[in-house]
């Protein structure tokens, strides 16, 4: 589950966050634009937060207002929790807990594992990245497999039973690049909704972005 980013600026949420952003003077560790991979969820002081991994590689419980409005399923592996909305107006803020929160098990079954990350304690910290991983790779897996569906009789049945075997053994640079190539070389049209896919996936791997670029020849009227 990714999400992209629309502002980056607390400042312009201060009203509706109570001043929990009051302490930053400048923007947010996040890119106006980027895809952020989702790792949890959480409804904090009546305001709901996206778990994330910031500009600086770091968890952050960012506004989930700072991002798109979208529509996705819930992983298979997260887990929920409810529990009460204390008022801070009669208990220390450093004890309130979230009302409710969904994500990974770690973050819904130990109620501290959420100030853990802030905290920066190592032990969370590892439990995160590890999570992250786990979830970066999921997704692009299913990215790629729901691109392959969508290209359809762009590429042979043989050619698309390859490529998914490619990303079911986890070599997703070399099955995107497999696939560009052949979309390519067929000078067929490719939709625009596709090559955007394809470069959403050369961004979020990393790769050359010529991968993309190039098939927009292919996409022209």
């Amino acid at each position: 589950m990714r999400a992209v980013c629309v502002c980056n600026d607390p400042k312009v949420f201060a009203d509706n966050y109570h001043g929990m952003f009051d302490f930053f003077h400048d923007l947010y560790p996040l890119t106006v634009g980027s895809r952020y991979l989702i790792l949890g969820m959480t409804i904090f002081r009546n305001q709901f937060f996206f778990l994330v991994k910031n500009d600086f590689g770091s968890p952050d419980f960012a506004p989930s207002a700072f991002f798109e409005f979208f529509v996705a399923d819930v992983p298979d592996s997260w887990k929920f929790r409810s529990g009460r909305d204390h008022d801070v107006s009669e208990i220390d803020s450093s004890t309130e807990l979230p009302c409710a929160k969904w994500g990974y098990p770690e973050l819904v079954d130990d109620s501290n594992h959420g100030s853990d990350l802030e905290a920066r304690e190592i032990d969370a910290l590892m439990i995160f990245e590890a999570r992250y991983q786990a979830a970066f790779h999921e997704d692009v897996k299913s990215s790629l497999l729901t691109l392959l569906e969508k290209v359809g009789s762009l590429i042979s049945s043989e050619d698309a039973e390859s490529l998914t075997m490619c990303v079911s053994a986890n070599e997703c640079s070399l099955a995107l690049e497999l696939l560009t190539t052949k979309l390519y070389n067929s000078k067929a049209y490719i939709h625009p909704e596709i090559v955007d896919s394809i470069r959403d996936l050369t961004i979020t791997l990393r790769m050359d972005s010529f991968l993309a670029d190039r098939l927009i020849l292919n996409s022209a009227d």
